[in-house]
């Protein structure tokens, strides 16, 4: 047992398990390990990877940072699935995948009409833990799951040959909420209040019953328009209703008479003076013969007529170059109510971020030729305020400054993470622990090697197999490179 594993005399001062005849049997092995293992797809992770786990760790986490929990939207599902698909047909590893292609056309095109949307990507990993913990490990990974915009998600898978792996899992997970709708309050209809009319005889002594006639209902009055908790762009709305037939009405805003209807008929319209800004009370008081008859329920609504303002002094641009494609991106700051922010030259929306900012990548050859670039925010009211940017500026500078950023962050980050060194391996499966543990046991004995030599005062024998002879280093980064360490997400 000396011979093969210390230095001496009897082996050359050259353990045995480190001649050169071992270690040529080292790399067939290791090799053929590799290569059979790939073709029998030992390393597969599409069994070890499921949707319950990483749905249920996603919430785990979210409720360990004080979030409430994501709900599944099958609108997601499908966006993930068909975003999966897509990139193990074209084998590409992007946000941006296929090539032209935007992640949020994906989710748009699954009928899920978004106004927060975010991805997270994984591929090569061997189960959903250690997957979970690389997106943790991640800072804009990270900042998706816990994000508090974020309400619903889907998860999509797609399995076989792809990035060089025979077997191999895709895992898209997409984030989103929907614009939030509040459906208007049920208007109450009032009491009908109903009159009768008394008639005496006159008569003789004698007495008589007294005849009553019969109740008329008085239709209700009834404001259509605006609807309760509807946000308007006018200062001057139509308020529309219905009413008794022969009532007049006069309409109160804030508790303020601003005016009278006295028109014939069951439908009402009425226009009041220039109202400001801000919250109001709505509500209309039906006469008969000066005698108040009923009223409408109370109507809240808000008046804002106040474009969001775009920061164009914190607005960024940034230059994006990957092997095939260059886009520009866009980050802008706008008013705290904005709710949407496009532009005329993609149907794509900007995605607004944690830090409050909308951002945007567009492909540069859209950007090309004479093209006036238009940037739309638009609160809950339909205000609008439109930014035009001539594309020459915009691709100007960046010819004049050698494209000084290229480097890009948030959702669409192409970085390649897998956490902390033993996750990795891990998540590369039987595969890379076995690559690993080899590359172990075989450092181990150089090592060993080498401090035996040392304390025997040896290190002056000439040896023709020293303890870091270059056929040990190959073998060692011959293995590293073979076998992989784990999966990467983006």
């Amino acid at each position: 047992m000396r011979r093969f594993l210390l230095p001496t005399s009897q082996n050359n001062y050259t353990p045995y398990l480190l001649h050169r005849s071992a270690l040529v049997v080292y790399v067939l092995v290791i090799f053929l390990f590799n290569v059979i293992v790939g073709q029998l797809g030992l390393s597969t992770v599409q069994a070890a990877v499921d949707a319950g786990t990483l749905y249920s760790l996603h919430n785990s986490n979210r409720s360990a940072n004080g979030l409430g929990g994501l709900t599944v939207n099958n609108q997601l599902v499908t966006s993930a699935t068909n975003k999966a698909q897509a990139m193990l047909a074209s084998d590409c590893w992007d946000h941006y995948c296929p090539p032209g292609t935007s992640p949020w056309s994906f989710i748009l095109n699954a009928g899920y009409e978004y106004i927060y949307a975010g991805e997270n990507l994984g591929e090569g990993f061997s189960n959903s833990t250690t997957l979970m913990n690389a997106w943790m490990n991640s800072p804009t990974h990270r900042a998706n799951v816990l994000s508090g915009n974020f309400t619903e998600i889907g998860i999509g898978f797609a399995y076989g040959s792809y990035q060089g792996n025979p077997n191999n899992t895709i895992v898209v997970v997409h984030f989103g909420s929907k614009q939030k709708v509040t459906a208007p309050a049920p208007t109450a209809v009032p009491a009908t209040q109903v009159t009768t009319k008394t008639v005496t005889p006159t008569s003789k002594p004698a007495p008589t019953s007294v005849p009553t006639l019969k109740p008329t209902a008085i239709p209700g009055t009834n404001i259509t328009d605006p609807q309760n908790g509807s946000i308007l762009n006018t200062n001057a709305p139509e308020i529309k209703g219905t009413k008794p037939d022969v009532s007049v009405l006069d309409i109160f805003i804030n508790d303020v008479n601003v005016g009278r209807v006295d028109t014939g008929g069951e439908n009402f319209s009425f226009r009041p003076s220039a109202l400001e800004d801000g919250a109001k009370t709505l509500k209309a008081v039906a006469y008969i013969n000066d005698e108040q008859v009923n009223e409408s329920t109370l109507i809240n609504f808000t008046v804002d007529t106040i474009a969001p303002e775009i920061d164009q002094q914190k607005m960024e641009i940034s230059y994006i170059e990957d092997e095939t494609e260059e886009r520009i991106k866009f980050k802008i700051f706008s008013a705290e109510d904005t709710v949407k922010v496009s532009t005329n030259v993609t149907s794509d929306l900007f995605i607004k971020n944690e830090d409050g900012a909308w951002e945007i990548q567009i492909y540069k050859e859209l950007l090309e030729g004479d093209v006036v670039l238009g940037i739309t925010a638009e609160d809950s009211a339909g205000n609008q305020t439109i930014l035009e940017i001539p594309s020459s500026e915009i691709l100007g500078q960046f010819e004049h400054n050698a494209f000084l950023s290229q480097d890009y962050d948030g959702n669409d980050i192409r970085t390649v993470v897998s956490g902390s060194l033993l996750g990795s391996i891990s998540a590369g499966g039987i595969q890379a622990q076995v690559n690993f543990a080899f590359i172990i046991i075989l450092f181990a004995l150089f090592m060993f090697d080498f401090y035996v030599i040392h304390k025997s005062g040896l290190t002056g024998v000439k040896r023709s197999k020293s303890h870091l002879h270059l056929s040990a280093m190959i073998i060692l980064i011959l293995v590293a490179f073979m076998g992989g360490f784990g999966g990467s997400i983006i």
